[in-house]
């Protein structure tokens, strides 16, 4: 069994995963019980659908799923422990489906992870400094809690580069105005 380091990685105050770094191949991963948490699933949803192999499981496999789970070991104070992981590519396409679902989570990860990386990429175009890392954390965790905490009929009014624009606190007040 290959070994790995965990890391619980919060994107949003209710938004979580743990990540693992699989020492022998550096190949990050992601443990399916947070990948089913984060989307706003049950922690056995994304298990029970691999063992059910129903319409579910289909649907993700017509939208890329590789199915390549893989049982890492971590190592800690107390022993050792084992997980389940799929590949970072597998959770990109349980969010689509969870976003196609409707699940609010998803939706909010997805568009503030987005929003992230095209920044992120208009800054090496630009030749621009990107941000720190931990000012990139906090405002992919204001944009998932704003859009989770905001009413829907308001969140429409904005698309994503609106909190760049108008700053995530401008956003914030417009959104919990009644």
């Amino acid at each position: 069994m290959l070994k790995a380091i965990r890391k619980q990685v919060h994107f949003a105050s209710s938004v979580a995963i743990d990540a693992y770094l699989v020492l022998e191949t550096n190949e990050f991963r992601v443990g399916m019980t947070g990948a089913s948490t984060s989307l706003g699933y049950g922690e056995k949803w994304f298990s029970n659908v691999s063992l059910r192999r129903g319409d579910t499981l289909k649907a993700l496999t017509a939208m890329g799923l590789s199915g390549s789970s893989l049982e890492v070991t971590i190592s800690n104070h107390r022993g050792s422990t084992i997980a389940k992981t799929i590949p970072l590519a597998d959770y990109n396409v349980l969010i689509d489906y969870a976003m196609e679902d409707g699940k609010k989570q998803a939706i909010a990860l997805n568009r503030a992870l987005r929003q992230n990386d095209l920044n992120n990429r208009l800054c090496r175009e630009f030749g621009v400094a990107q941000k720190p890392g931990w000012q990139q954390d906090l405002e992919i965790a204001q944009i998932i809690d704003l859009m989770l905490d905001a009413k829907e009929e308001l969140k429409m009014q904005f698309l994503p580069g609106d909190i760049d624009v108008y700053g995530a606190n401008a956003c914030a007040d417009i959104f919990y105005l009644n």
